[in-house]
């Protein structure tokens, strides 16, 4: 008994559609193929059958009027005869035929696209069990419905044969007193007229045929969610492996970020759950760079070590929740706040201008005393 997690309820994937057309796995119908032959079949005899049948009549009559002249029905005539219809047969069977190879290879591509592969010629042993095969024709549903369908098919096409010659029953012994070309056309118009009749109904039959097929691929193909599930590890890698690289890679980058305080001309607060440090490089940088910035403990901690280093700590609420939502790390801050900025450095500077003066004037005091 399946459970709802075996149940295949995901569409496929199309990872999994590839997959299954490399194996030559796709919706085609039998059914359309065979319609589309007999279509272009009629189509073909219908533009060239006038002229192959006056030829191969032509050949008819001269081997008639042949054996009515004594001396003329010679086996030298009767093998150029035999000859000339033969060829005419070729002339017109050929192009027949490579007719009808065209319509196969488009209707096959028009409904699965254009497949090289040589996984269905793989030999599988499973094939060679008779009890297997057996299986396969008797034990399923879906083979009993497409015996079932092919036996009513059958009987569909007997039934408009039936319904098509019938009316002509009558005419056909009448029609044995006409000539030859006469007889010929007659039964090649009602074979044109039965095999019509046929092809419309085959041509419907496979406009549903194909729908059911496409119908049954796409839920032969179906997913679990499980399934789904491992496809996406095995193509964009496991999340929890993602998770631990990205933890991985933000660590590296906090301690480099931490280890740039020091080198920090200002450090500016909100006052502890939020700080943020700039440097002025200089050397063709038009302004201060924000070289680390963090909430909570890593602001905490970036304070610390900037009153380890030196780093003058200014708070300023709105300088500093400005810089840590639109700066990023390594980025120069932007023009706008180029003079809130410039103001808190200037200060900066001036603050350790007068520590500079005072620790000055402390040293020539000792000196002097």
């Amino acid at each position: 008994m399946s459970t709802p997690k075996d149940e295949k309820t995901e569409e496929a994937t199309p990872r999994r559609l590839k997959k299954a057309k490399e194996k030559g796995q796709v919706a085609r119908s039998k059914e359309l193929a065979s319609a589309l032959v007999l279509g272009g079949a009629l189509m073909y005899f219908w533009a060239m059958g006038s002229s192959f049948l006056s030829v191969v009549l032509g050949n008819i009559k001269s081997g008639l009027l042949s054996a009515a002249t004594p001396g003329e029905f010679t086996l030298s005539t009767m093998q150029l005869l035999s000859r000339g219809v033969v060829l005419a047969f070729a002339k017109a069977v050929l192009p027949f035929m490579f007719c009808i190879v065209v319509i196969v290879t488009l209707a096959n591509l028009a409904q699965g696209g254009f497949i090289l592969t040589t996984k269905p010629l793989e030999p599988k042993l499973t094939r060679l069990n008779p009890i297997s095969g057996l299986k396969r024709v008797f034990g399923s549903i879906k083979a009993l419905a497409e015996t079932a369908t092919s036996s009513l098919k059958i009987i569909i096409v007997a039934l408009i044969g039936y319904i098509t010659i019938k009316p002509e029953l009558s005419r056909i012994p009448g029609v044995f007193n006409q000539s030859v070309p006469g007889i010929v056309i007659y039964f090649g118009q009602l074979a044109f007229t039965l095999l019509f009749r046929i092809f419309i109904f085959l041509m419907i039959l496979a406009i549903f045929d194909f729908f059911y097929r496409k119908h049954e691929h796409k839920k032969s193909l179906k997913m679990t969610k499980k399934e789904v599930k491992d496809e996406f590890k095995e193509t964009e890698g496991d999340p929890l492996i993602k998770r631990r690289i990205r933890q991985k890679q933000y660590e590296m980058a906090r301690r480099r970020m931490i280890s740039d305080v020091p080198k920090a001309d200002v450090v500016i607060t909100n006052p502890t759950r939020i700080a943020v440090a700039l440097s002025y490089v200089g050397a063709g940088v038009p302004a201060p760079v924000l070289v680390a910035k963090g909430a909570g403990a890593i602001a905490r901690r970036i304070i610390s070590i900037a009153a380890e280093h030196d780093v003058p700590v200014v708070e300023n609420k709105p300088l500093a929740q400005v810089l840590f939502n639109s700066v990023e790390i390594g980025e120069v801050i932007p023009e706008s706040l180029y003079k809130a900025v410039a103001e808190v450095l200037a200060y900066v500077y001036r603050l350790k201008n007068r520590t500079k003066e005072a620790l000055g004037g402390a040293q020539a005091a000792a000196r002097a005393s």
